[in-house]
């Protein structure tokens, strides 16, 4: 760009925001240099890269419309990646519009970019409506075309579509369903496999997929489940629900090569052939640890049960925190068994107390409590009785423990404006299986309907490409659902979208709704080069 270029002054003006009138507007903003610029895009990156995308949003925004082409086309690529990354793919995808995807560094992205963003709205389209729309058209007809194989997966489903072809027995794809359907635990079981039946009821627009379920109860002997499951020519067992089940089917799964897809939230039964369903409690933890980040909450505290529960989801949040430039400034253990937390609540702010206050201001803006609803009066009486709660600006943060309308009770109004991370409700399912079967759905059978679906994209994909649907399971992109998306790791742990929800006045109040597909992966260099080997943009 020559010395020159560094004297040219930008402005940040956004394309289409009326001016306001002439009593109403603020002083002219001051004028960007290029060197301000560079800043402005090194601090995007930086805000991608720690997970804070709704401010990388915020920063890319207004440099969207500068005058200098290069920096221009950095910020509407990593506006597109800000977005997409908080689900808003179509807005992520009409930001690079105008952006050119030439042979330069940068050009090479935003064509990666655009391709893979619009695979992603095919497969959001086609399993949603039973159709891909313009996405797999437009695709074809980019130069940078980045993931092939995703591209002849999806035009393989959307051109089976509405064909009533009769497959040979080979192409059934049978699932062995292991579940308590009798016992104690008989009304989850069959609410997950109810699940599973209506989400092949509601097969999209492809006709010829065939998948067939072969319950089998694991209440007395879930080894022979098992077999009776395989002799009926099983390829993929769905369940068991308790760990020692999962553990006592996987090992012979996994020496027939038959994948396994567990209801267990224990992970230690993940790995080898056995894939765990439900999303992780660390998973949660995590996410709401960068929900606290991304709104301002840098300073954060601990108060943990003392159990492999507490241990377990203090040390991811407090990972998270620190990944996200946070800090865990305190942390304080208590039993579970105890009903007075007091001495626990002062060690948060041990030499701060001064009879029953605290001297001085609290060193912490959000306090992490992963406890169930009965426990969380026990901390918000404590938390009154010192003063900690005189600042309105501490925000108590949880877990999927507080998805229970216990937490909506009077005796939990300490709790109010508090934050946790769940998997999502859906609505809609929960209205159409009411009507079905009689009455409201286990909060697990709409696992069990993400599963169903999943599976009958495994069995679409298997029947197109021979594949085996051990590896078709392992997708990176992995799979749509309506209660958050579904992608397992290779060590057989799920990755699950999930809600963030604040707890209010007698209502839950989502404040981020759960991804229907896994976002794109972030590009390792954020603002890639635009200058060509021989120099210049053209």
């Amino acid at each position: 760009m020559g010395a020159r270029g560094w004297g040219i002054v930008l402005w940040a003006a956004m394309a289409g925001v009326a001016a306001a009138p002439l009593a109403q507007q603020a002083a002219p903003a001051a004028p960007l240099t290029l060197e301000m610029v560079d800043g402005r895009l090194r601090e995007g990156a930086a805000l991608v890269q720690s997970g804070e995308f709704g401010e990388a949003t915020t920063v890319y925004q207004a440099l969207a419309n500068i005058n200098d082409r290069v920096k221009r086309a950095q910020a509407r690529f990593g506006l597109a990646v800000a977005l997409t990354q908080q689900g808003q793919d179509e807005a992520a995808l009409k930001t690079l519009e105008g952006t050119p995807a030439d042979d330069t560094e940068l050009g090479q992205a935003v064509g990666d970019l655009r391709g893979r963003l619009m695979l992603q709205l095919a497969e959001k389209s086609l399993l949603s409506r039973g159709t891909s729309g313009r996405y797999l058209s437009d695709y074809a007809r980019l130069t940078v075309q980045p993931d092939n194989a995703r591209a002849a997966r999806l035009n393989a489903l959307e051109q089976s579509g509405g064909q009533n072809n009769f497959y040979g027995d080979s192409d059934v794809l049978r699932v062995g369903v292991l579940l308590p359907l009798s016992g104690p635990l008989a009304a989850v079981g069959q609410d997950i496999l109810r699940g599973l039946q209506l989400a092949l009821d509601e097969t999209p627009a492809w006709r010829g997929v065939r998948v067939e379920l072969y319950p089998h109860d694991t209440t007395e002997d879930p080894r022979a489940a098992l077999d009776g499951a395989l002799v009926q020519g099983a390829r993929v067992i769905v369940g068991p629900l308790l760990a020692a089940n999962v553990k006592a089917v996987g090992a012979r799964a996994q020496t027939l090569g038959v994948p396994v897809l567990a209801f267990s939230s224990d992970r230690t039964v993940a790995g080898g052939s056995v894939h765990v369903v439900p999303p992780l409690p660390t998973a949660q933890a995590r996410l709401v640890a960068r929900w606290a980040l991304a709104h301002g909450s840098t300073q954060l505290a601990a108060l943990i049960p003392s159990n492999p529960y507490g241990y377990e989801v203090f040390d991811a949040f407090r990972d998270e925190v620190a990944r996200g430039g946070g800090q865990v400034v305190t942390q304080s253990f208590f039993n579970p068994e105890n009903v007075d937390l007091g001495a626990s609540v002062r060690q948060l702010v041990k030499g701060q107390i001064s009879g029953t206050s605290v001297v001085g201001d609290v060193p912490f803006n959000a306090l992490f409590v992963p406890v169930p609803p009965a426990s969380v009066p026990l901390v918000t009486s404590q938390l009154a009785y010192y003063d900690l709660d005189r600042d309105s600006r501490l925000r108590l943060l949880g877990t999927a423990l507080w998805q229970d309308n216990a937490m909506l009770a009077p005796d939990k109004r300490g709790a109010r404006g508090g934050v946790f991370a769940a998997p999502a409700k859906d609505p809609a399912f929960v209205q159409k299986f009411e009507g079905i079967f009689g009455h409201k759905p286990n909060t697990m059978a709409l696992q069990g309907f993400d599963v169903g679906r999943m599976l009958v994209q495994v069995a679409a994909e298997r029947q197109w490409s021979g594949r085996d649907a051990g590896l078709l399971l392992n997708r990176p992109e992995g799979f749509y659902g309506s209660g958050g998306y579904l992608r397992f790791t290779a060590m057989g742990l799920t990755e699950r979208g999930m809600e963030t929800v604040e707890v209010g006045d007698g209502t839950f109040k989502v404040v981020a709704p759960a991804l229907t597909m896994a976002p794109l992966p972030v590009p390792a260099e954020m603002m890639p080069s635009g200058t060509r080997r021989w120099g210049g943009w053209w």
